[in-house]
């Protein structure tokens, strides 16, 4: 970093935490050159002390993390709840690096920090207070690593807001989240600002990224992949790295309980029905998974 500072490069050179998140980070960038758009964005935590947290597989405080994922998207950040483009929900920990618990470990086994220092009841319920006032919220969900906080779902499908989101992403690490939900938020607030018939494609394409989102990073990542990899795959004598020859059973399994998921949670949406097609594990592993997401709808 010295040396870029040193050549008088830092209007042009941006290091910060995070990577498979890029190709979003850069799409938006490219979208906001090409429609002179500078999105403004308020962003909001769930703990008071997310703004100083240092994540989990990073190497500074959230908040500063933060920044250079709205300004490589080609967003700017603002302290007006009032006047904002979108406001940014940050799901934050309370506790740092080792502490901070993963989407898989069960939740009466967090650090008691996850219920004493952060209040997703008051986050959920300013969430609301903001979309009914008009808002546009998209949710950062970086609370715990590698998956969706459950807690925090459960809570937002009990209250029936999924409709009033414009951008959600709980996937991997911070900077994986924060770039994914930053430069789908950005391009959606642009469309939603033009009601012209020719930008429904877009709406419609923004709220099947927005369920996939839900699919893949609480459906698969918290759930599914959580439930397989510790009931299934060890009686079938498979680990989640190495799924031998069994890759087209484990896949079935993956489909199932997708579906499944959907059944429980995300029927009775208001925008339509979802369906999954084409799904499969890219890497043969656990890990990651690939499907489409179509959503059947009259109406956005």
């Amino acid at each position: 970093m010295h040396v870029i500072a040193i050549r008088n490069l830092l209007d042009k050179v941006n290091i910060y935490p995070g990577a498979d998140e890029i190709g979003c980070t850069l799409f938006a960038r490219a979208f906001c050159e090409i429609h002179r758009y500078v999105p403004e964005i308020f962003i909001r935590y769930s703990s008071t002390k997310g703004p100083f947290i240092i994540p989990k597989y990073e190497d500074r405080i959230l908040s500063e993390s933060i920044k250079s994922h709205i300004i490589a998207a080609g967003g700017i950040q603002v302290n007006n709840e009032e006047k904002n483009h979108f406001i940014l929900m940050v799901h934050s920990p309370a506790i740092e690096q080792r502490e901070m618990a993963e989407a898989s470990l069960k939740v009466e086994k967090r650090h008691r920090s996850y219920f004493s220092e952060v209040n997703i009841r008051e986050f959920v319920e300013a969430l609301i207070w903001h979309a009914n006032k008009g808002k546009l919220i998209a949710i950062a969900d970086v609370a715990v690593s590698n998956g969706a906080d459950h807690l925090l779902l459960q809570l937002l499908e009990k209250k029936d807001v999924f409709d009033h989101l414009i951008s959600y992403a709980g996937w991997n690490t911070n900077g994986n989240t924060m770039g994914t939900v930053i430069a789908h938020a950005i391009i959606t607030s642009y469309h939603m600002q033009d009601e012209r018939p020719a930008h429904q494609g877009h709406l419609q394409a923004s709220r099947e990224f927005f369920y996939l989102r839900l699919v893949e990073d609480w459906g698969y990542q918290t759930i599914v992949r959580t439930n397989i990899s510790q009931n299934i795959l060890p009686e079938l004598d498979l680990t989640p790295r190495f799924l031998k020859d069994q890759v087209d059973q484990v896949t079935q399994q993956v489909e199932n309980q997708l579906n499944q998921f959907i059944g429980e949670h995300l029927s009775s949406i208001k925008e339509g029905k979802i369906s999954l097609h084409n799904v499969y594990l890219p890497w043969s592993r656990m890990f990651e998974v690939g499907f489409t997401l179509k959503l059947e709808s009259q109406e956005l």
